[in-house]
């Protein structure tokens, strides 16, 4: 199993010395997002890669999402999505990343075309699954979005035998605003048994994070703490046993998070795994 740090790099040095100070934290890759226009500038990212590289790292990478929605029932838009990600898939191949986190997305309302919504879904993934084996990547879908459901990714993953990246807060969010439940009250262990059983066997990636409530207001990739915690996160990383757990922890609660911040979560985090394993 190995642990990754989430970046969206901005500037080269700014990852180089991110990258010296994660490999001193623990982690082994660095998950890079691919927000617009980083994938098209070559020679940034290239240098990028040069410097994780430097470290001693490996790296994966999130591929964008805004405005790329693979489940649009218009086969236009599906298409042009389907033709984003593959080059995405191209460049993560080329550069020899592990993988590659994709969104299953629309703009469409799920209630008015269900069917012809997870469809578009399926006919995304069977493609890109095509041109990942082409390519010798992997990608893995995220729990996300309309359609970021145990039900509905369960059923995707029967139909290509796709494989997924856990997002924990995701889940939780997702299940509260289903059920219309506070999301104080929502049972974190009920909610991820449902995950394990719908898609438990194909998850090789998970997300952590925390979030905060204040005043009603969300907050999502927050340090862990209740009902997050960092057992609690130790719990779920052991009890489905991914290949990579990327944190995904921007926010401390003195500001932006720090290599340093993240690193002593995942430091307790492993402490607990070692708890669970014993048991």
């Amino acid at each position: 199993m190995l642990f990754g740090y989430s970046i969206i790099p901005k500037d080269t040095k700014e990852v180089e010395k991110i990258a010296k100070e994660i490999k001193e934290g623990g982690f082994n890759y660095l998950e890079i997002s691919l927000d617009y226009p980083i994938p098209t500038k070559n020679e940034f990212l290239n240098e990028v890669i040069s410097n994780i590289k430097n470290e001693g790292l490996k790296f994966s990478f999130h591929a964008p999402w805004r405005g790329i929605d693979l489940a649009s029932p218009w086969e236009p838009l599906r298409k042009g999505a389907v033709k984003v990600i593959e080059n995405i898939l191209d460049i993560a191949s080329r550069l020899e990343g592990m993988y590659v986190v994709i969104h299953l997305t629309t703009s469409e309302r799920l209630s008015d075309a269900k069917d012809e919504i997870v469809n578009a879904a399926i006919e995304s993934v069977k493609e890109l699954l095509d041109a990942a084996k082409r390519l010798g990547i992997d990608f893995y879908i995220e729990n996300v979005g309309k359609l970021g459901h145990p039900d509905i990714l369960g059923h995707i993953m029967d139909e290509t035998n796709a494989e997924f990246c856990l997002d924990i807060v995701h889940a939780i969010v997702d299940f509260s605003k289903r059920h219309k439940i506070d999301l104080e009250r929502v049972d974190v262990d009920d909610v991820l048994e449902t995950w394990k059983n719908s898609i438990g066997s194909n998850v090789k990636c998970m997300h952590i994070h925390g979030y905060t409530l204040d005043e009603g207001r969300l907050r999502i990739h927050t340090g862990l703490t209740y009902p997050i915690t960092k057992r609690v996160a130790a719990k779920y990383i052991t009890l489905f046993e991914p290949q990579y757990v990327t944190l995904e922890v921007f926010h401390s609660p003195n500001g932006p998070a720090s290599p340093r911040f993240v690193a002593k979560e995942l430091e307790e985090i492993k402490g607990w795994m070692k708890v669970y394993k014993r048991t």
